[in-house]
Formats: C-alpha cells, sequence, structure tokens
C-alpha cells in the first residue's frame, strides 16, 4: 500500500482536502447521471422490454466483473488503478448517453453505469478506510459525509440543468465531475496492503466467520435494496406525493445524512463497532415497517431524519465489519462479495417476486416482510460476529 507521508502537515492538510473534493465530485457524477439514465433511454425510443435486458446485463456485469478485478487487484496490489478503471468506465456511459442515441451506444452506456457505478463507491471508501487506518485518523464518517454533499448538491441542481440543456447537460456534467475524480484519485492509497516488491502475492484464506457474514449480507443487502427499490413508488402511488417532491426527498436524504457521518466517527471509535452494526439493523427494520404503514405524505420528511441516521450507521458499520472479518490483502475483493455479488444475486432471485407482492398484496405486507428479512440477516450475523474482537 502507498502511505501518505504526514512529516509536512500542509501536504497533509492539502491531501485531506483532496479527498474531500474527490468524494464531492465522484458523488456528484452517480447524482446526475444513475436517476436519468432509465427515463433518458426510455425517451430515446426504447422499449421498456429492451431496458429491462439491458438492466438484466448491467447487474449480471456488477455481480461478476468487480469480483474478477478486485481479485486480480488484491493480487497485484493495484487497487488504486482499479478505482480509476471503474471511474473510467462511468465516463464512457456518460459519454455514449451524452452523443448518441442509436441503441448499440445506449446500451453500452446503460451497462457500463449499472456495472461500474457501485464497485466503485465501494471501493473508494474501503481505500479511504485503509488510508485512514494506516494514519491513525478516525475521520472515515467525515471523509464520507462530503460523498452526501456532493449527491445532495448535485440532486438540486439537476432539475436547473435539466432545464438548462436537457440530458446532454445531465451526463455531459457527469462526465465532468467523473474525468475530475480520476485527477483526484491519488489521495487514495495505491492499494489495501502495504507493498512488498520482494515478496510474492500470497494467498490468504477467508475466515469461517466471513462466510457466515455473508449469508446474514444475503438477506441484509436483499432488504435494503428491495426497500429502495420501491419506497420511492410507495409515496408516489399510495401517499400522493408528486414527482418534484420525490426529486426534493432524494436530495434531502443526502443531505441529512452529512451531521451523522461527521457523528460517527467519535461514536464508533469510543463504543463497540458490532453493537453498533446491530443496532442500524434493527433501526433499518424498523424504518420499512414505519414506511409501510405512513398514514400520508406529511410524514415522510420526519421519517428521513431517522432515516438519515440509520442509513450513516448501516453504511460506515458495514464496511467496517466486513474489513475487520478480512485480511488486508483479500479486503476488496471481500468488500465487493459482500456489497456487490452477493445482494446482486438477492436481487436476481428475489425482484420479480417483490413486485408481485407490492402490485397484487400491498406495500404494507411487502414493507413487513423487508423488515423481517433484514432482522434475520442480523441474527445471522451476531453468529459470525459473536467471537471475533470489534477493536482493530
Amino acid at each position: 500500500m502507498v502511505v501518505h507521508s504526514e512529516a509536512d502537515p500542509n501536504h497533509a492538510r492539502q491531501s485531506v482536502r483532496q479527498l474531500y473534493a474527490l468524494q464531492v465530485l465522484s458523488y456528484s457524477g452517480n447524482a446526475l447521471s444513475k436517476p436519468y439514465v432509465n427515463l433518458y433511454v426510455v425517451a430515446s425510443g426504447i422499449s421498456a422490454s429492451v431496458l429491462g435486458v439491458l438492466l438484466s446485463i448491467g447487474a449480471l456485469v456488477e455481480m461478476l466483473l468487480p469480483l474478477l478485478l478486485n481479485s486480480l487487484a488484491d493480487r497485484h496490489r493495484r487497487h488504486r488503478l482499479l478505482y480509476d478503471v471503474f471511474l473510467s468506465g462511468l465516463v464512457l456511459g456518460n459519454i455514449l448517453l451524452a452523443s448518441f442515441n442509436q441503441i448499440l451506444a445506449l446500451g453500452l452506456g446503460v451497462i457500463l453505469i449499472e456495472g461500474m457505478m457501485r464497485p466503485s463507491m465501494t471501493l473508494g471508501l474501503q481505500l479511504v478506510i485503509t488510508r485512514m487506518s494506516h494514519e491513525g485518523r478516525p475521520i472515515v464518517g467525515r471523509v464520507r459525509s462530503f460523498s452526501s454533499l456532493g449527491f445532495g448538491l448535485a440532486s438540486l441542481l439537476a432539475n436547473r440543468l435539466f432545464t438548462l440543456g436537457g440530458y446532454f447537460a445531465l451526463f455531459t456534467s457527469a462526465t465532468i465531475a467523473y474525468a475530475s475524480s480520476i485527477l483526484l484519485s491519488g489521495a487514495l492509497p495505491g492499494a489495501t496492503t502495504q507493498a512488498r516488491p520482494k515478496s510474492p502475492p500470497r494467498r490468504v484464506p477467508r475466515t469461517r466467520a466471513f462466510y457466515i457474514l455473508l449469508v446474514s449480507m444475503f438477506f441484509i443487502m436483499m432488504a435494503q435494496r428491495i426497500g429502495y427499490a420501491f419506497w420511492f413508488l410507495h409515496f408516489q402511488q399510495n401517499l400522493g406525493a408528486s414527482t418534484a417532491e420525490i426529486a426534493v426527498i432524494a436530495a434531502l436524504m443526502a443531505l441529512l445524512e452529512i451531521p451523522f457521518f461527521n457523528m460517527l466517527d467519535r461514536i464508533l471509535v469510543a463504543s463497540n463497532l458490532y453493537q453498533w452494526f446491530w443496532i442500524s439493523g434493527v433501526g433499518m427494520a424498523l424504518l420499512w415497517v414505519i414506511v409501510g404503514f405512513l398514514p400520508d405524505k406529511s410524514w415522510i420528511y420526519p421519517l428521513m431524519i431517522f432515516r438519515a441516521f440509520m442509513y450513516a450507521v448501516s453504511h460506515l458499520t458495514t464496511f467496517l465489519v466486513i474489513a475487520r472479518v478480512s485480511q488486508a490483502e483479500n479486503v476488496a475483493t471481500n468488500q465487493a462479495l459482500a456489497q456487490g455479488t452477493i445482494p446482486s444475486i438477492a436481487t436476481l432471485l428475489t425482484a420479480s417476486a417483490s413486485g408481485w407482492i407490492y402490485e397484487f398484496v400491498g406495500a404494507q405486507t411487502l414493507f413487513t416482510i423487508i423488515s423481517v428479512i433484514g432482522l434475520l440477516g442480523m441474527a445471522i450475523s451476531y453468529v459470525a460476529l459473536r467471537n471475533v474482537q470489534p477493536q482493530d
């Protein structure tokens, strides 16, 4: 791993500011592209059936390609290079969407964005954790808060950009944000391990705790992905929220996370990591039940405050827990497995059934089932973590 020197305080401060800027720009790109890809593709004349096929291919790419590439990065200690590859894929995907309206170009753009966005986020935060760990600076939550800042501000800006220049303005802006992120990625360490140029890469076996945790992540991530796939639809169809209100809620979600991510650094240093991981699991389960039984849309906004706290705890502790049961030599691949491959499998297996339950049984039933699934995952994680020390 490239260890950043802290001998020069000015250099250290500049490097951290560069890291903050990287988070803002990379997540701004996410906000300016991901929510609008499907809308643009359909507006370009591609049928919903073809779009479904493209999304399925994108899910397969997300499930398989990052696993292979992270394994190679683990072996050759080139994780920052892989991060740049993911960002380059997002640059190319947005260029294709901004420049062409032919089905092949649009299809490749969709696949690249669907397949590269989440892996870039996962690997990027793992490299932040690696750097902060080796520097002994517990500010991962603060760094992650700048990601929420970028996403929230870009979400607010998106409507204005669309008014001025349509989808072209959105995807061009996303391209600029991602390209700028590549230029700033030097703030991240080169790898998750110390460089050992005279020794060959070694294979590190995965722990039993990690494999049990994978089973728990299957259920935890299944609940989260299904919940987030249907809750805006529920807000609009059953609670009467308008499209403009949904856009405001989406921006508010990210902005409300900022203070909680900043708070978590001190909280997690002073307390038990696993306990907060389990608390967040119970909190997210409670969130989904509340979502299903909201009486009207006026309750959505105060609920976003509760959601912001629980999401921040869940998001950060999930990364840290996976890192805790991994070795430095395979932590990037383990993050890809737990937060990419396993959730994608869960989505592929349950998406159709979830849609059927929502349409024919009802939102209350769906969100109650989601809550139970999340609690089951947390119960399994207790088995995985009960004999692993929470202190790193």
